[in-house]
């Protein structure tokens, strides 16, 4: 009997359920598996409940340093997004707030996938700050997926906010390490200011920062810099050499 003959879904995981690409992956017949920290709490999630009437979205609880939290959810899955990081700007101690998180939550997400067998790749989420921060004045520097930034000059200098570029970088280098030990196919996305419709009950901050532009509101004093090179579809991505 060939596969159109009868129903057979595609599932996707989802770590950290960003609620459009959620909506997106379930309106073109994927089931979606993904994860919360609490499940029982219907308000903080009720956008994601309103889903589960377009197609089949299971929401499971996991705790991103807890490794074994994603063996169920991951499971029978063919494609795996990470888009989860700690996040905590005001932070007086971002090792333990950030970095040393982050880099153990990627971890935990790639050893379930190399249990779970059938995973065929995993496009995690990084980001520009992990390709375009370093003390070089030169003007007209053109970086790209091939420019790391440098972990050793933020980590030393610290500037406001230096925990999250390094617990990023230092993130996506723990993940290119263990996929390219266990022969994975690994796809790092790099965006810069991601923003767009929002289902949450909050607003997220970078869709606040974008619209600043036009509001003036509370991130006017913040320096942004857009142009029209970084205004694309589809961002800079690292791809591994075990592509499927």
């Amino acid at each position: 009997m060939a596969k159109s003959d009868f129903l057979i879904k595609d599932y996707i995981f989802l770590l950290s359920p960003t609620s459009c690409l959620v909506k997106q992956l379930l309106q073109k017949g994927y089931a979606v598996n993904t994860t919360v920290t609490d499940p029982d709490n219907a308000k903080k999630i009720y956008h994601l409940l309103a889903l589960q009437s377009l197609d089949e979205l299971n929401i499971f609880g996991a705790d991103l340093i807890i490794e074994k939290d994603f063996d169920a959810p991951i499971a029978g899955c063919e494609l795996v997004f990470q888009l989860a990081t700690p996040v905590n700007f005001a932070s007086e101690d971002p090792e333990n707030d950030m970095i040393k998180p982050a880099i153990s939550g990627v971890l935990s997400v790639l050893k379930a996938y190399a249990r779970a067998k059938g995973v065929k790749r995993v496009i995690l989420t990084s980001s520009t700050v992990v390709v375009t921060i370093n003390p070089v004045k030169e003007k007209g520097l053109v970086m790209d997926e091939s420019n790391w930034t440098d972990v050793e000059f933020l980590s030393t200098a610290k500037p406001p906010t230096w925990g999250y570029p390094v617990s990023k970088a230092l993130a996506e280098k723990a993940a290119w390490k263990f996929a390219e030990e266990n022969h994975m196919d690994l796809i790092t996305m790099i965006p810069t200011l991601t923003t767009g419709p929002s289902l949450t009950p909050d607003i997220p901050s970078s869709v606040g920062l974008a619209t600043s532009l036009i509001t003036g509101s509370k991130y006017r004093n913040v320096r942004i810099f857009i142009s029209m090179n970084h205004v694309m579809l589809s961002p800079p991505c690292r791809k591994s050499h075990n592509q499927i």
